[in-house]
């Protein structure tokens, strides 16, 4: 039977998170802040406006600004400071300002932190997951492949058998960064998954590689299973274009 999103992953009490709502808004947020900062409306070292003032201008409510500056924590623009609130840490990167859009760019560095703890976790599941582990993330690759087959998203899904393999790894500190990531710029995400008209058969086949790698307990082929995985989506999405 599939598993659904919010089967119990990692303590007792901990559910996957449901689906985020309002991410492109979120995602026209974080593009209107870029633009602030590459105007120089904002400078390093500058506080962000306030929120009420990033609602009135922008027109969202709190919860959009709210996500979009979480992200731009993320990804070392901003800094949160006791006092002074969210302040300009670092300015835009090259590759920023040579084209990339600021979502492509966060995408792909968001893919880069990914393949290098993820193909960690697979190994470390393949050495300490428990049976009833190994079935939560195969339940959660048959729960991908019926959205395949059907032709319907799967982004929850798949975030059910990154993170469920993170904590059959049995290191905390290792699923907590990974859950940190996983979730992130959801959108853009998906229209790069629609861009790229073989991903949705191929993940199926690189899931079942990476579980049977696991079921056999053998860390090594895990481990270079899920490096695969990552890479392979990472080349694609390097070329894919970023408003598609």
């Amino acid at each position: 039977m599939a598993m659904s999103a919010t089967t119990l992953i990692a303590r007792p009490g901990r559910a996957l998170p449901a689906p985020k709502k309002k991410r492109s808004v979120v995602e026209a947020v974080t593009e209107r802040l870029y633009a602030m900062i590459r105007s120089g409306k904002i400078n390093v070292g500058d506080r962000l406006p306030s929120e009420h003032q990033l609602m009135a201008t922008l027109g969202v409510g709190r919860s959009s600004v709210r996500e979009a500056v979480r992200g731009l924590v993320l990804m070392g623009l901003l800094e949160r400071r006791t006092s002074r609130g969210s302040v300009l840490v670092s300015a835009l990167p090259p590759a920023v300002d040579g084209g990339r859009s600021l979502a492509q760019w966060a995408v792909e560095d968001l893919y880069a932190v990914r393949a290098l703890l993820e193909p960690a976790a697979a190994s470390g599941a393949a050495r300490n997951a428990t049976q009833a582990q190994i079935h939560c993330i195969a339940g959660f690759a048959a729960a991908i492949e019926a959205h395949v087959a059907a032709g319907t998203p799967y982004f929850v899904e798949n975030i059910g058998f990154h993170l469920s393999i993170a904590a059959a790894s049995g290191n905390q500190l290792l699923y907590h960064s990974i859950e940190n990531l996983i979730g992130r710029f959801r959108d853009v995400r998906e229209r790069i998954n629609r861009s790229l008209k073989a991903r949705p058969t191929r993940d199926p086949a690189e899931h079942r590689i990476i579980l049977e790698a696991i079921r056999s307990r053998n860390p090594k082929a895990a481990e270079t299973a899920m490096a695969n995985h990552l890479k392979s989506f990472r080349q694609k999405a390097s070329v894919a274009p970023s408003g598609s």
